[in-house]
């Protein structure tokens, strides 16, 4: 539910905006799952908290990024896997009716077994074979065998992924992977994740009346009425879940008209903590 909150007082922003980084962090608490044969799943790492990708490093690396994860299938054979990423050569992106694997190449790993200029126009590469083996903590490991030495795919330099020896040491942390169902993807996608704006609507009024006789300039450049009325038009077409305002003292009712219909109003006085608790206190105080 959109909401709007009035705050009168300075310094909202800074508050409000970390009360909504907080929410989005603690959102992020993957469960993960077991894979099954024939799924699809988004690779998270666990050390990074970053998913599966490509491209972030160099050419098509397998890499990692939040903003364009890919939805692997996961296929095994006798005891080892393989990893479709379905990425796409000709639109270099995710494309479920394209078949293209992990591969591993001079010690690092690619999204495209199939490599070429376009997906009917590629020499094909071997695809990586990986055992998976639950990791020291909740995840996986996803591990092969190279010249009796196990080898796995981790958390590399940058936002690059790497093959390393998996060893007792730091490697390990950085080789733990979650298995991300679609359906928990787009549950944190849809139900976690909000955009919030904070602004000064600069409420004053130009002139106050002082005891009735005298005349005092307050706000000398306020917009007043046609100022509220287009702050608020605007508001319209923006696409916020949120919105702070602030000292919207008198012409909060010029804001209301324009965005009433779209966003439930509340009042807020005083400072907002910068915690999820305080934040869903706040939230209840807007909602019907």
């Amino acid at each position: 539910m959109k909401s709007i909150i009035n705050k009168v007082s300075k310094g909202l922003f800074l508050s409000l905006i970390t009360s909504c980084m907080v929410c989005v962090q603690e959102a992020r608490a993957w469960t993960g799952t077991t894979p099954v044969n024939g799924q699809s799943y988004y690779l998270y790492n666990l050390y990074q908290e970053k998913f599966m990708s490509y491209g972030n490093n160099w050419g098509t690396q397998v890499s990692l990024d939040n903003s364009k994860p890919l939805l692997c299938t996961m296929s095994k054979s006798g005891s080892t896997w393989t990893i479709n990423t379905h990425y796409s050569l000709s639109s270099q992106s995710y494309d479920a009716d394209v078949n293209n694997y992990v591969f591993v190449a001079d010690g690092s790993p690619f999204v495209d077994a199939n490599y070429g200029s376009s997906d009917t126009n590629y020499t094909s590469r071997t695809p990586q074979s990986f055992n998976i083996t639950t990791s020291d903590d909740r995840g996986y490991y996803l591990t092969y065998t190279s010249d009796g030495t196990t080898k796995a795919l981790m958390f590399g330099a940058g936002t690059a992924c790497e093959i390393d020896n998996l060893n007792d040491g730091f490697n390990k942390s950085k080789s733990e992977w979650l298995f991300i169902t679609e359906a928990e993807y787009e549950e944190h996608m849809q139900k976690k994740r909000f955009v919030a704006a904070s602004m000064n609507v600069d409420g004053m009024p130009k002139t106050i009346r002082i005891a009735g006789v005298y005349n005092y300039t307050l706000n000398p450049d306020a917009k007043e009425s046609a100022g509220a009325t287009a702050i608020g038009r605007k508001l319209v077409n923006m696409g916020y879940d949120f919105i702070g305002v602030s000292e919207d003292f008198n012409y909060n009712t010029e804001i209301m008209n324009e965005i009433g219909s779209i966003y439930n109003q509340g009042t807020h006085r005083g400072q907002i903590e910068a915690s999820i608790t305080a934040y869903s206190r706040i939230l209840s105080q807007t909602s019907p």
